[in-house]
């Protein structure tokens, strides 16, 4: 997909934004469903990534991390002491509440959309859970929710 001059990035980052602040750091504030769901989803993703390790130890690239609901979650698992996790996401706001306490010395938060390094498991978990009604670029519907 084109994203002239970042446009795409943009729509997506003011979308985002908007609901942040509407409902805050929770489950409604970045378009899940529920928390249960969301919860379900990170089981899932661990205990798959996790059955693909030949060590204790491993790293997640989290992209689209927003309020950093992987990493509280994770922080409540047996995965805490064995995670290196990098969240990334193009919301400055969100990236800024994710480095507010409380601090896991085994997560970081950076702006972007892309790791920076090498990891075991790049993630994109709640990035898809948009459902705006679309998106537009020059005129043009880019992404239509469901």
């Amino acid at each position: 997909m084109h994203n002239k001059n970042g446009e795409f990035d943009l729509n997506l980052r003011r979308i985002y934004d908007a609901r942040f602040k509407k409902y805050g750091a929770t489950p409604k504030g970045s378009y899940w469903i529920s928390e249960a769901r969301q919860n379900l989803r990170f089981q899932i993703l661990l205990h798959e990534a996790t059955k693909l390790l030949k060590q204790g130890y491993f790293s997640i690239g989290d992209i689209g991390c927003g309020y950093g609901a992987l990493a509280h979650y994770i922080s409540k698992t047996k995965y805490a002491e064995s995670v290196r996790y990098y969240g990334y996401d193009i919301s400055e706001a969100l990236v800024s509440h994710c480095r507010q306490p409380p601090h896991f010395h085994w997560a970081t938060f950076d702006k972007g959309s892309q790791p920076q390094m090498k990891v075991d498991f790049c993630l994109i978990s709640g990035t898809y859970n948009l459902s705006a009604p679309s998106v537009s670029m020059n005129g043009k519907t880019i992404y239509s929710g469901i």
